[in-house]
Formats: structure tokens, sequence, C-alpha cells
């Protein structure tokens, strides 16, 4: 899958999420994932919103990485999160989020 840079995501609104000693826990559907420390920081980023490119200037900064390994683990990440229906673009209406399965 192949991302827009300035393609803005946001927590899927169907998600519960907590943050616990800087590790994100996050449910959908009877689901749960845990995210390490940077899985955690990139997943605060949507809160509210943020662009790709947003997420990998932060990862970027906080945890002192090139923008090319930046880039790849923050796409990788957001690809998984898309994939598992925790993150939509932002302005999805309720019937663009995905139904429970």
């Amino acid at each position: 899958m192949r991302l827009a840079a300035n393609i803005r995501l946001t927590w899927n609104p169907r998600v519960a999420a907590r943050t616990v000693d800087e590790q994100a826990f996050v449910l959908l559907n009877s689901r749960l994932l845990a995210l390490n420390e940077v899985g955690s920081f990139v997943w605060d980023r949507f809160r509210a919103g943020a662009t790709l490119d947003d997420a990998v200037s932060a990862v970027q900064n906080e945890f002192e990485v090139d923008v090319d390994t930046a880039g790849r683990d923050v796409r990788h990440l957001v690809e998984e999160l898309l994939a598992k229906d925790l993150l939509v673009t932002e302005g999805a209406t309720r019937s663009d989020v995905p139904s429970p399965r």
C-alpha cells in the first residue's frame, strides 16, 4: 500500500486505548494490540489527527534516527494500524468506518 505523506490520519472512533508506562494498549472488536515505546509514541500523534509526515518528523526528533529509518518504520506501523482498522483517514464518516466483524 502506498500512503501519501500528507494523508491525515486519526484513531478509529470505535477504539478504546490506554497508555501505561509508555506502552499503548488498543482495543477494537475484542482484539487487543500492545504497542512498544516507539509505536505508542506514533499512536499518540494520531489521537487528534496528524499526517504521516508529522509522525515521521516527530519520531526522527524524539528518537534521533535518520529520516529514512523513521519513514520506513512509521509507514510500516501505519499500514498495520490501517489494516487492523485502528486508524482511519480524518473526516471519515460513521459509514466510512469499518463495522465490527
